[in-house]
């Protein structure tokens, strides 16, 4: 059971990773991380040609190794930086695992995860910190603070 969580966390923490990245990049480029033009839900899609990507090439880590770190439509180079955020939020969410274990904590600690890396890449790359990560970090403390304090 023990490394069942692990893989589970590791996955969980990936696709965190993944979305972080998503957040990252939208934000850098100041557009909605939530909604497009067309105010419909974001979808990920290449930097280079644009195309919008489908279930395969969107699951993190294993994606990127896949396709050797190029676009699977236009053959560009994909960053490297995609798969370390990936990793990067995949380990942190094994060690939420392995110092609070399966509980409440880390669920809200999970949640509060990829605002936070948001939050810390754009201020070292852009020196940008974002109002709404903000607010979502802080609504996420403060909910927590009601749930385990009432």
């Amino acid at each position: 059971m023990f490394w069942f969580l692990i893989i589970a966390y590791f996955m969980l923490g990936s696709a965190l990773g993944s979305f972080t990245s998503a957040i990252v990049y939208r934000l850098s480029n100041n557009q909605s991380w939530i909604l497009n033009q067309d105010h419909k839900a974001a979808r990920s899609n290449c930097t280079v040609c644009g195309h919008v990507l489908s279930l395969p090439d969107l699951i993190p880590i294993f994606s990127w190794l896949w396709l050797r770190g190029k676009c699977r439509f236009c053959q560009e180079k994909i960053s490297w930086r995609y798969i370390v955020i990936e990793l990067v939020s995949a380990c942190l969410s094994v060690l939420i695992f392995l110092w609070v274990g399966v509980e409440r904590e880390s669920l809200f600690l999970l949640a509060i995860l990829p605002f936070l890396l948001a939050q810390i890449i754009l201020f070292f790359e852009k020196k940008f910190i974002s109002p709404q990560l903000c607010f979502i970090i802080g609504g996420v403390i403060i909910l927590y603070g009601v749930i385990y304090y009432t």
